[in-house]
């Protein structure tokens, strides 16, 4: 399996490995993977969810991981987003991360170093989005498209059901602006 997320990367040397190489926008099921060793490359949102669907489909499952990350349970997460109501950030990370080693124990000893900074810290470092986006990570606009033309999806302070609103938003903008460029009415390709 190679690269958790966006494009596929030259690896030297990998014309030269026998198994199978993929990259995760190809991955469908760990049908067929049990038993057989498998390395995710990359931890991010694709990565991890490809290497849980393998590990619970029975393959024998490692993860490359560049940088430093944070790992949480959901329970975890959902604790330390309902703390956000009552205590201060870095609080909130204290007992998030208290909760992960309780959980978890010494990540670094299998290779995973824990960043210096809380993983609520660390989220709200990432959320100055300046006009954008408030303190809060949420966005200042109702509308996930900004002036500059970018989109926001995620953003919205709704969860989940927020994204998927989002998303939908996103792809019917995108949608709508092809059909009015010239030439690409109709799905033209000459254009």
């Amino acid at each position: 399996m190679a690269n958790g997320g966006g494009s596929p990367v030259e690896v030297p040397g990998l014309e030269g490995f026998p198994g199978k190489v993929m990259h995760a926008s190809e991955y469908r099921s760990a049908v067929g993977m049990k038993g057989k060793s498998v390395l995710v490359v990359g931890c991010g949102n694709s990565g991890m969810e490809i290497a849980l669907d393998l590990a619970e489909g029975g393959a024998i499952t490692s993860i490359v991981v560049r940088s430093e990350l944070h790992i949480l349970t959901k329970r975890i997460l959902n604790l330390g987003v309902t703390l956000g109501f009552y205590l201060p950030i870095w609080m909130i990370d204290k007992v998030v991360l208290l909760l992960c080693y309780l959980v978890f124990g010494d990540t670094s000893k299998h290779g995973l170093r824990r960043p210096a900074i809380g993983p609520f810290a660390w989220k709200d470092e990432l959320q100055d989005g300046g006009e954008l986006i408030g303190g809060d990570g949420i966005l200042k606009q109702r509308s996930p498209k900004a002036e500059n033309g970018l989109y926001y999806a995620g953003l919205s302070g709704r969860g989940i059901f927020g994204s998927g609103m989002d998303a939908e938003f996103i792809a019917g903008d995108i949608s709508k602006q092809l059909q009015t460029v010239p030439g690409q009415a109709h799905g033209n390709p000459e254009h």
